[in-house]
C-alpha cells in the first residue's frame, strides 16, 4: 500500500533538528520526515532503542532513561555545542513530552510549551478541563491522604479508580475495590481519584485542526489496558457502525475543539453505552496530545495510508500537516498485544507464528534464543504484537480472537 506521508517542509532548512527517540522498532519513519542529508539531525535515545535510530544520524547519545531531565538536559547541551541551537525538537512519546517542551521554551524550538500540554499530560487537570466544557465524565477527585482516599469512596462508591497525575499504558493506575485495598497504592504525593464504570473502553485516533475534526477512527478494545498490565491481551478493533460513529464523532470534536483551538494529532480514550432507550453515549476517560501507542500508528500506515507519527513530527516542527479524509468503504484495522508470561528480561523458548489467512497480516514476534528487554517502551517488549485488517469489524475480530486462543509463547528468564 502506498503510504500517504504528510507535507513537512522542513527539508529546505540546514539548522540542526534533535529527536528523543525512545523506540527499537520502526514506529516513526524519521529519514521520511526529515533530510537528514540536508541538515544534522541528532538522537538522544537509551540503549535498546538505539537500535532504532536511523544511520543517517548526524550523533546519537545514549541515556539510561530519556526521561531522566537532568540527563536529558545536559545532551540536549552538548548537541547544541556542537551542532547549534536546535531548529526543532521532536518528541513522539508521551513520557518524553514534559522535559521537551521545557527544552522547546529554553531554546526557542518551535512546538507545543508545558503550558499548552499541560492539560493534556496532567490527569487532574484534564479532567477538571473536561469538567468545565460540561462534558460528562466520571466523578474524580485529588486525594493527599489515605482519609480522602475514604472520603472520596463514601461518596462515588467502591470500586474506585487511583491514577497517578502523569503517566501512560496504565503505568501507575489502581483498582481499589475496598478499604482493604489501600496497602496498594503509595501516597508519596498527589493522586488522581476516579470512579469505576463497567462501561466498555473505546480509544479514539486521529486528527484535528482545531476547529473540526480531520481523519479518525475509534476503535473497541479488547481486555483493558490495565488488565494487560497483569498478564491479559489487550486487543482493538475498529468501530464500523455508524451509529457509534455519530455518537463517538460529535462527542470527540466537542471535547477537542473546547480543549483548545490549536492543530493536534490525538489520542482519547472513552467510555461507550447504552442508555434505556438503547441510544449510545459516551463518557470521558482520558486524553493525550500524542499519536497513540501500541500498534496504532503501524495500521494507520499499513492499512489506511496516513503517518500519524509523521504529522505530528510536522506539528513539532512547527507545520500544519496536511492529511487525506476516509473514503466510505475504508477497510477496518486491528491490532493485539500477547503479554509477556514472566519478568523481563527473559529469554524466548518457543513462539508461534500466527500470519495467515483469516489471522494477522504482520506481526512482531520475538524468534525462540532471543531475548525480551526491560525496555521503557510498554507496548513495545511484549510477548508477540499483531495487526489485522478485514472489511468488517466482525471479521477483524474474529481474527483478534482467533490469535488470542492460538499464539503459544513459552519464555525462561534471561
Amino acid at each position: 500500500m502506498q503510504v500517504s506521508h504528510p507535507h513537512v517542509p522542513v527539508d529546505a532548512g540546514t539548522g540542526h533538528v534533535i529527536v528523543v527517540h525512545p523506540w527499537q522498532d520502526r514506529y516513526a519513519h524519521y529519514t521520511s520526515y526529515l533530510d537528514h542529508s540536508a541538515r544534522p539531525v541528532t538522537y538522544v535515545t537509551t540503549e535498546v532503542g538505539q537500535k532504532g535510530v536511523p544511520v543517517e544520524a548526524a550523533a546519537v547519545v545514549v541515556l539510561g532513561e530519556t526521561t531522566d531531565q537532568e540527563a536529558l538536559d545536559s545532551a540536549v547541551s552538548d548537541l547544541v555545542r556542537k551542532f547549534g541551537n536546535p531548529e526543532g525538537i521532536v518528541a513522539l512519546k508521551e513520557a518524553d513530552l514534559p522535559a521537551v517542551s521545557r527544552l522547546r521554551a529554553q531554546y526557542g524550538a518551535p512546538g507545543a510549551r508545558p503550558e499548552e500540554l499541560s492539560r493534556f499530560l496532567d490527569k487532574y487537570e484534564m479532567l477538571q478541563a473536561v469538567s468545565a466544557l460540561g462534558l460528562p465524565l466520571p466523578k474524580f477527585s485529588l486525594a493527599h491522604s489515605t482519609n480522602e482516599v475514604l472520603a472520596f469512596a463514601e461518596d462515588a462508591g467502591w470500586p474506585l479508580i487511583t491514577k497517578k497525575l502523569s503517566g501512560s499504558a496504565s503505568q501507575g493506575v489502581s483498582q481499589l475495590d475496598g478499604p482493604e485495598d489501600l496497602h496498594r497504592v503509595r501516597l508519596d504525593g498527589p493522586m488522581v481519584l476516579q470512579e469505576y464504570r463497567q462501561h466498555p473502553i473505546i480509544h479514539v485516533d486521529g486528527f484535528c485542526s482545531g476547529d473540526r475534526l480531520g481523519p479518525w477512527r475509534a476503535s473497541r478494545y479488547i481486555g483493558t489496558c490495565l488488565a494487560f498490565t497483569t498478564g491479559d491481551p489487550l486487543g482493538s478493533v475498529e468501530i464500523d457502525d455508524p451509529a457509534i460513529l455519530d455518537v463517538v464523532g460529535r462527542f470527540t470534536e466537542d471535547l477537542l475543539t473546547g480543549l483548545s483551538s490549536k492543530p493536534r494529532v490525538f489520542h482519547l480514550e472513552l467510555f461507550l453505552y447504552q442508555d434505556r432507550d438503547g441510544g449510545w453515549k459516551c463518557e470521558f476517560l482520558e486524553v493525550g496530545s500524542r499519536t497513540g501507542g501500541a500498534e496504532v500508528s503501524f495500521v494507520w500506515r499499513d492499512v489506511h495510508g496516513i503517518d500519524l507519527m509523521g504529522a505530528e513530527t510536522a506539528l513539532q516542527m512547527g507545520h500544519v500537516p496536511s492529511l487525506r479524509g476516509f473514503h466510505q468503504d475504508e477497510p477496518v484495522a486491528g491490532w493485539l498485544l500477547a503479554p509477556v508470561p514472566m519478568k523481563r528480561p527473559c529469554r524466548v523458548v518457543e513462539a508461534s507464528s500466527m500470519v495467515g489467512p483469516g489471522q494477522a497480516y504482520a506481526e512482531k514476534v520475538t524468534s525462540a534464543g532471543g531475548v525480551i528487554p526491560a525496555g521503557g517502551s510498554f507496548y513495545e517488549h511484549v510477548g508477540g504484537r499483531f495487526r489485522f485488517s478485514g472489511s468488517s469489524s466482525s471479521e477483524v475480530e474474529k481474527a483478534v480472537r482467533r490469535t488470542i486462543e492460538g499464539f503459544h509463547l513459552v519464555c525462561e528468564p534471561a
